[in-house]
C-alpha cells in the first residue's frame, strides 16, 4: 500500500466514523427528547390534579 493510498484509505476510515457518531447522537437526542416531552407533560397534569384539589385557603 502506498503512502497516499494509505492516507485516502485513512481519511475514509474518520470520516465515515465521525458520520456514524453524529448519526447516533442525533437519534440519541431525538429519544431524549421525546422522553423528556412525556415526563414534562406528565408533571404538568400531576401538578394540574394537584391545583384543583388544594382550596386557595391551603
Amino acid at each position: 500500500m502506498s503512502t497516499p493510498h494509505r492516507q485516502e484509505l485513512l481519511d475514509f476510515q474518520m470520516n465515515d466514523s465521525n458520520f456514524m457518531k453524529m448519526i447516533w447522537m442525533s437519534q440519541s437526542l431525538a429519544k431524549k427528547l421525546h422522553k423528556a416531552n412525556r415526563s414534562a407533560m406528565t408533571a404538568v397534569m400531576a401538578f394540574t390534579d394537584l391545583d384543583f384539589t388544594v382550596s386557595p385557603e391551603q
